[in-house]
């Protein structure tokens, strides 16, 4: 799984929940829509497979500096067999028109912030 979002906070919860919820997932996480991208095609740095594995699906930010969520799902759709791979949008706003377009865009799941599970 690859987690894309540009907040360390949100990283660190996300990261959290998912580990309680699947001790066994192994997960990657990149900063920018830039980085999401250049994972995606395994450039800059990303290249070994092992490593960086190609995601199985893709916890996405939409508000980030440079390139964002937003073009990031428009990249996807427009490239093949990226657009393949399952998105989940995760972020703070549940404004329908927001969630509209980025299941317009592609998107499978929408989901708020913070994703934290209560025990």
């Amino acid at each position: 799984m690859l987690i894309v979002d540009d907040n360390p906070d949100d990283v660190a919860l996300t990261r959290q929940t998912l580990g309680k919820l699947f001790p066994q997932l192994r997960t990657r996480v990149v900063h920018s829509g830039e980085d999401c991208l250049a994972y995606l095609q395994g450039k800059n740095g990303f290249a070994d497979r092992t490593e960086f594995p190609y995601p199985m699906l893709v916890l996405l930010d939409l508000r980030m500096f440079g390139p964002d969520g937003w073009d990031v799902l428009l990249w996807l759709r427009d490239h093949p067999p990226h657009n393949y791979v399952p998105v989940i949008v995760l972020t703070v706003s549940d404004e329908m028109q927001l969630v509209k377009r980025a299941y317009a865009l592609g998107a499978r799941s929408f989901l708020t912030k913070p994703l934290v599970i209560l025990s």
